[in-house]
């Protein structure tokens, strides 16, 4: 149902410069990898689904430097994915590795 929608947001990923759009998480998580996570399916009125997604970016591994990355990032992001996600919000997490934290951003959206 929903395999279209993972191809069109990890394909808009790519259109981002410095970003590689996956369609489920790389084995290897390195600064610019993003892929989406389906966070849930909601049934509507009239019998339609929409899907909330969680999209996450990778971001460099200092913190400081992830914050400006972000800054640059965010606009283009949220512009590249357009067509095919409503972006809600964007807030930075941290994805718990073998190795350890790795910085990311996860944005939240709803597509149909």
């Amino acid at each position: 149902m929903f395999v279209t929608s993972r191809d069109a947001i990890a394909a808009a990923l790519s259109d981002v410069d410095g970003v590689t759009g996956h369609r489920t998480r790389p084995t290897t998580l390195i600064p610019g990898n993003a892929w989406p996570r389906l966070a849930s399916i909601d049934h509507g009125p009239g019998g339609a689904f929409s899907a909330t997604w969680h999209v996450v970016v990778v971001m460099h591994g200092d913190e400081a430097v992830a914050a400006e990355q972000l800054d640059a990032l965010l606009p283009a992001l949220v512009e590249a994915l357009g067509p095919v996600l409503y972006v809600d919000q964007a807030a930075p997490v941290q994805l718990d590795t073998e190795v350890g934290k790795v910085l990311a951003v996860q944005l939240t959206g709803r597509s149909e």
